[in-house]
C-alpha cells in the first residue's frame, strides 16, 4: 500500500479527521471516491470531514452520491463507524 493506493488515501483521510484536520483530509477522500467507488467507507469519511467543517449540505450530497453509486445502505456503515467520532454539532 502506497500513496497512490485508494485504501492509503482513505486511511490518511480518516487519520487527519481524527486529528481535527478535516480541511486537509478532504483531498485524500476524494481520491478513492473518484478512482474506486467501491471503497465505500471513503464516502462516509468524506461525509465526516464535511460535517466537522459545518458543511452538512456537502456531506449530504456526497452521502447521496455514494448511496446512488453503490446502491447500498451507507448509513448503517456511517452510523456504526464514523458518527461516534464527530462533534455533537453535526447532529443538532
Amino acid at each position: 500500500m502506497g500513496p497512490g493506493d485508494c485504501a492509503f488515501a482513505a486511511n490518511c483521510d480518516f487519520a487527519l479527521n481524527q486529528m481535527g484536520r478535516a480541511e486537509e483530509a478532504i483531498p485524500y477522500s476524494r481520491r478513492p471516491v473518484t478512482a474506486d467507488p467501491a471503497v465505500r467507507y471513503s464516502y462516509a469519511i468524506l461525509d465526516g470531514s464535511f460535517c466537522q467543517l459545518g458543511r452538512e449540505v456537502d456531506a449530504l450530497k456526497e452521502f447521496q452520491e455514494g448511496k446512488r453509486r453503490l446502491k447500498i445502505q451507507l448509513w448503517v456503515f456511517w452510523l456504526s463507524n464514523v458518527r461516534d467520532n464527530l462533534p455533537p454539532r453535526c447532529f443538532a
